[in-house]
């Protein structure tokens, strides 16, 4: 997805690396796979790996009875902190940080520290998890989906792998999204011609009933919800308007907007078609 964060603070350029302070290290210690247990008992397995220039952890986590949860854990430099969406078999999760190891999501405050070759999270008052070294489970070819309603399928036009051309033909880069987490999350990554990359989370809110997308890129994230209206997935915020729209022809194409005047003008932020890349 070609989206460099055009936003009124402009577009920045880093001569070390896009995300290579401090601020972005600060969790680096989560990265690796772990044998996740909760008051001394297991409760699973999950990996934390660097993404997109070391800009994003993406977490993939598979624990008892097919629980699977796919997440991103990013810094947001305009914010000045860390965030965090996860979707799963088991609902949402998001929140962001209060202080350095503090987060607050879904109502409740939990604390990240890291001891030696472990490190836990806490919930107040109410449980600890501690994370020891251990591979990751590969997943099972047969995971059951968990999230099988017909709003979950309503962006799967957007599977697979894709060449991305703007209006002259010209190719603006290549995309790959797959399913993940028993099917409650879409992936995608991007990679723009220049080799900048990108990623982003999709997912059907069912409490919410909206779709919703989390875009993580060099220079922070981009949030916007919405809904099919049986023929597009419109998606919006109070500064982009983002449309995917099947063609019969079997390609997509995905048509951003911004605005920098509060939506009284909005301007073609990217024009760009999909076609399947050759196997």
């Amino acid at each position: 997805m070609f989206r460099f964060l055009l936003f009124a603070a402009g577009l920045t350029v880093f001569a070390q690396g896009p995300c290579a302070s401090d601020a972005f290290k600060r969790y680096d210690y989560v990265l690796g796979e772990w044998a996740v247990s909760r008051d001394g008992k297991a409760v699973g397995n999950v990996r934390y790996r660097k993404a997109v220039h070391g800009c994003v952890i993406v977490e993939d986590y598979t624990g008892p009875s097919g629980v699977s949860r796919k997440g991103l854990l990013y810094y947001e430099p305009r914010a000045a902190r860390w965030e965090i969406v996860v979707s799963g078999t088991d609902g949402l999760l998001e929140g962001h940080e209060t202080a350095a190891g503090v987060f607050t999501a879904s109502g409740a405050n939990f604390r990240l520290s890291a001891a030696g070759d472990t490190w836990s999270i806490a919930q107040d008052g109410a449980w600890k998890q501690t994370y020891t070294k251990a591979s990751y489970p590969s997943p099972l070819a047969s995971e059951t989906r968990h999230c099988d309603t017909p709003e979950h399928r309503q962006f799967d036009f957007w599977l697979g792998s894709w060449e991305v051309f703007n209006p002259r033909g010209a190719l603006a880069g290549t995309n790959h999204i797959y399913s993940a987490a028993g099917g409650c999350a879409l992936v995608e990554n991007w990679t723009a011609a220049g080799r900048t990359t990108g990623i982003s989370l999709n997912f059907w809110d069912s409490a919410r009933q909206v779709w919703r997308q989390v875009w993580v890129a060099p220079g922070g994230a981009l949030k916007v919800e919405g809904k099919w209206d049986g023929a597009a997935l419109r998606f919006a915020s109070l500064i982009s308007r983002l449309t995917f729209t099947p063609n019969k022809d079997g390609s997509v194409r995905q048509y951003w907007e911004q605005t920098n005047d509060s939506g009284r003008t909005w301007s073609v932020a990217f024009d760009g078609t999909y076609r399947r890349a050759a196997e």
